[in-house]
């Protein structure tokens, strides 16, 4: 007889991403940094202005993630014989498994789960990541479902869990970062107006697929949802002012 199964967020996981994130814009800033190193000596005080700026908001940005993650931990899987619910504080949706038509699992370079994303026949889906015990819930999910959905699988290419990951990853970024400011800088205008335009078009693109997919809350329940309608409607905004500075100039 199938029972009835309660599973939390894991705190380890929750923690190994506030420090992925710490190492990620440490290393973004120091690559900066070092890739602009000459402006201290043509213009001092701009280097150290904007270096502080920077700082400033990546720790805000990190304290932002903080508060997410510990809002996030709240959340609680139920696993039924006809259904998962997903609870967050006082909301909760629930799924039937036998509206699930797919399921595609991701897994780690070490073979352990990294998300599952269950997809329904109404066109709703349902991801799942950083599951305490997620082995354990992958083989109970997989033993309620009907026999007949299609399951897939997919393996990471890199080890995300690497601490030297997110060093290296923050420090090319912030290089590259450096060498497209220093390339735009050197750009007629024409071209600047081309380069305005393509950035508008990623971000027009970027903001029409979060408004669409909604992958905050499709992976953190409703509470989510004006997170993916900021972060979207902020990309078209800026996509739509980046544009029309281009044309009109």
């Amino acid at each position: 007889m199938t029972t009835e199964r309660l599973y939390t967020t894991s705190t380890a996981e929750l923690e190994r991403r506030l420090r992925a994130y710490a190492t990620l814009i440490i290393s973004l800033w120091c690559g900066i940094a070092l890739s602009s190193i000459d402006y201290l000596f043509s213009a001092p005080v701009i280097w150290f202005i904007c270096l502080a700026g920077l700082a400033l908001c990546l720790m805000l940005s990190r304290l932002a993630l903080a508060r997410s993650l510990r809002n996030y931990s709240q959340l609680e899987l139920r696993l039924s014989e006809s259904s998962i619910e997903r609870t967050r504080g006082d909301t909760s949706e629930s799924y039937q498994f036998a509206s699930v038509i797919g399921l595609r699992i991701v897994r780690t370079t070490r073979k352990a789960t990294r998300e599952i994303t269950a997809t329904f026949s109404n066109g709703r889906r349902l991801s799942m990541n950083a599951v305490e015990d997620f082995g354990r819930f992958e083989q109970e999910l997989r033993s309620r479902l009907p026999t007949n959905v299609s399951i897939t699988e997919a393996k990471e290419p890199i080890d995300y869990d690497h601490p030297m990951f997110y060093a290296v990853f923050g420090a090319i970024t912030g290089l590259a970062f450096t060498l497209a400011v220093r390339a735009m800088s050197g750009l007629s205008e024409e071209g600047l107006g081309w380069a305005s335009l393509g950035i508008a078009g990623y971000a027009f693109i970027l903001g029409a697929w979060v408004l669409v997919s909604r992958p905050l809350s499709q992976r953190y329940g409703p509470k989510s949802r004006f997170g993916d309608f900021v972060l979207g409607l902020f990309a078209l905004l800026a996509g739509a002012f980046l544009a029309a500075r281009s044309l009109l100039h």
